[in-house]
């Protein structure tokens, strides 16, 4: 899903909230997230974490809005 939109995912840590930080980016618009340790125990188990999923598609067609069909990657011009 996140290489359809054309979107770079990166992830750091933050210890003093006890979660990891999840960032968006397509282009010069990003869109961050929060994932507690808990949740992202559970999906290196392999869990499902529908938040996760639902955030993410938020996220990709918030985005898509955005730049209003201009797409940094020839091979998508908009999400489905």
């Amino acid at each position: 899903m996140l290489k359809d939109a054309c979107l770079e995912l990166s992830i750091s840590e933050e210890p003093e909230k006890r979660a990891w930080v999840l960032k968006l980016k397509r282009g010069h618009v990003e869109r961050y997230a929060y994932l507690h340790n808990r949740d992202a125990e559970r999906l290196m188990k392999g869990e499902v974490c529908l938040y996760l999923g639902v955030i993410f598609l938020h996220y990709a067609r918030d985005i898509e809005e955005e730049l209003k069909g201009l797409c940094p990657c020839p091979e998508r011009s908009s999400l489905p």
